[in-house]
């Protein structure tokens, strides 16, 4: 009988009381709403609605490209007068 009582009164005292759980929750709660506003998991949500790729126009690497935009690089025979 002895042996239970301690049982009982170990268990009772290494419980957690209802304000205890009550703010550890509080704790895990804002930890999370902490994590689930932060830039980097913003960006891996997927959006709300769909969008758009915009992508640049490619480079002209063309020769004529070339001579209109850096005519020191031309050739000497290309060279316009």
């Amino acid at each position: 009988m002895r042996g239970l009582s301690l049982i009982v009164v170990a268990a009772v005292a290494c419980s957690r009381s209802e304000p205890e759980r009550a703010r550890q929750a509080a704790e895990r709660r804002q930890t999370r709403d902490s994590v689930l506003t932060s830039e980097v998991v913003q960006a891996l949500q997927t959006p709300a609605s769909p969008g758009r790729l915009i992508y640049d126009r490619p480079t002209d690497l063309s020769y004529d490209s070339l001579r209109l935009k850096r005519p020191d690089l031309v050739r000497a025979a290309d060279r316009q007068p």
